[in-house]
């Protein structure tokens, strides 16, 4: 659950484990643009009301289809 904008330790192990999942699934790494660009991406769902692993995973899955 998200309090004034911030994460549980547990919501930043998930985006964490998402981000990096989706960074080597693709072959981004750092200093890369598409690793900003994933990064924000990702935050950008979460502070949307995405927050589990699921639900993360198939938006973007979803954006990436479209």
């Amino acid at each position: 659950m998200r309090i004034n904008g911030s994460a549980s330790p547990e919501q930043l192990a998930i985006l964490h484990q998402i981000f990096n999942e989706r960074c080597r699934a693709a072959g981004i790494g750092p200093g890369q643009p598409d690793h900003e660009t994933l990064a924000l991406r990702i935050m950008s769902l979460f502070e949307s009301g995405v927050q589990t692993a699921e639900e993360l995973k198939d938006a973007l899955d979803a954006r990436h289809a479209a």
